[in-house]
């Protein structure tokens, strides 16, 4: 790993990134807790907007649709 080797090599996009996944950490945590106000939405909520931050494709499907109707949402993101 040229970090390990090469300290001076961490750069911004790598400290973001890093930043966003201990915060995502930090929120599926809370969210476990039954003494945090943090529920598992809030935690979901967090991850999509981070991976959209990002720049990644995150989608967010009904628990209750059916495999088909998530199929289509998806193949819809994907057309665009």
């Amino acid at each position: 790993m040229d970090v390990v080797r090469r300290p001076d090599a961490v750069t911004a996009n790598m400290l973001s990134s890093f930043s966003s996944e201990i915060k995502q950490q930090g929120a599926a945590e809370a969210a476990r807790d039954p003494n945090s106000s943090v529920t598992a939405e809030d935690a979901q909520r967090l991850f999509v907007e981070e991976s959209k931050r990002a720049g990644a494709t995150a989608l967010q499907f009904d628990p209750d649709a059916t495999p088909e109707a998530k199929a289509a949402q998806a193949r819809a993101v994907s057309s665009m």
